[in-house]
């Protein structure tokens, strides 16, 4: 029935890898205000957005798989905005359990209007979109609704990234 929006000081670019590797967790470390408004707002500010004029890449992922590394080369170019983990796409994956078709595409739409939005006026070429793991489920709803869009997975061998998993953990 909301979006929320995270208000950082204006310095502060949480798309960039420069900032965090991880938008979701920028928008949380350099959170300065939340604000909330009703969805229909939401949808009308990605309508008078509209679609982004570049390519649009989804990257759907498993965990430790260099998902990561690949964002940051894609942002590196100078012709891609990549966005790595934005928290909009996550709620997306499990909203789309619970609500209809029909709802869940037009949330994925204003979502992906307003996350690929020119950016201090610039334009891309192309807006790469990484999910976490969880965003495998919301596959099916990219491809209905932006059927033109790539779609990228990458995963690792399943006992290396447990390996991995654990490394991390200790």
């Amino acid at each position: 029935k909301e979006a929320f929006f995270v208000e950082t000081d204006p310095e502060i670019n949480v798309r960039s890898s420069n900032v965090s590797s991880f938008m979701r967790l920028a928008q949380f470390q350099h959170a300065r205000k939340l604000i909330s408004l009703p969805i229909e707002s939401f949808h009308r500010i990605a309508q008078a957005i509209g679609d982004p004029s570049g390519q649009i890449i989804f990257l759907n992922n498993t965990t430790r798989c260099g998902s990561t590394v690949l964002v940051q080369m894609f942002e590196q170019c100078g012709h891609c905005m990549a966005l790595s983990e934005p928290d909009a796409l996550n709620a997306i994956s499990f909203l789309s359990r619970r609500l209809p078709e029909t709802v869940t595409l037009k949330l994925l739409q204003s979502v992906v209007r307003v996350l690929c939005k020119p950016y201090k006026g610039r334009t891309y070429e192309s807006y790469l979109l990484k999910t976490t793991a969880p965003g495998i489920w919301s596959t099916s709803y990219m491809e209905k609704q932006y059927p033109d869009a790539k779609k990228l997975f990458m995963h690792r061998d399943g006992v290396k990234v447990a390996d991995s998993l654990s490394k991390a953990t200790i």
